[in-house]
């Protein structure tokens, strides 16, 4: 029998003769949540209302966990402490979520006179504590010529 050391790799776990070892955990989360209602109703057959509010929320976490170690000893069960070169370990972890809140408000007399006004109200962690909110209005108004008497005969 020959009693020189011999070293053979494992191919299923794809470790090198005299090779590293490195294992990595990661795991990610991510939620959204929306939510939103409409409500409409008419008045005297001319005035038209249409209300609209909601919130939407977003959140992600994510966290890595990793460790390298080199000159295996065993290579029929390769691992972290299975190994007399260089060991290294890391980590990553970070988060982030927003928030938001918008409501718009429409108004028409006719379908001839329009009206409309939109607000959001938004939040990040990815902005400073003193800086993470923000307002966010618009208004709009508009005029249907084609809903106007004179109007009638170029409408098909």
């Amino acid at each position: 029998m020959d009693e020189t050391t011999r070293y053979e790799a494992r191919s299923e776990l794809a470790v090198p003769i005299n090779g590293s070892f490195y294992r990595n955990t990661e795991q990610s989360y991510y939620s959204s949540f929306n939510v939103y209602t409409t409500y409409e109703h008419t008045f005297n057959h001319s005035h038209n209302f249409k209300v609209m509010a909601g919130g939407q929320e977003e959140s992600y976490t994510f966290s890595s966990l990793w460790s390298k170690a080199a000159d295996l000893l065993s290579f029929s069960n390769p691992g972290i402490n299975t190994a007399s070169g260089t060991k290294t370990t890391g980590e990553k972890r970070y988060k982030w979520a927003t928030r938001g809140f918008f409501g718009r408000i429409n108004y028409d007399y006719e379908g001839k006179y329009l009206f409309e006004a939109n607000a959001r109200y938004d939040g990040s962690s990815r902005f400073a504590k003193d800086s993470r909110w923000g307002f966010f209005p618009s208004v709009s108004v508009g005029y249907n010529i084609t809903r106007e008497k004179f109007m009638e005969k170029t409408s098909d």
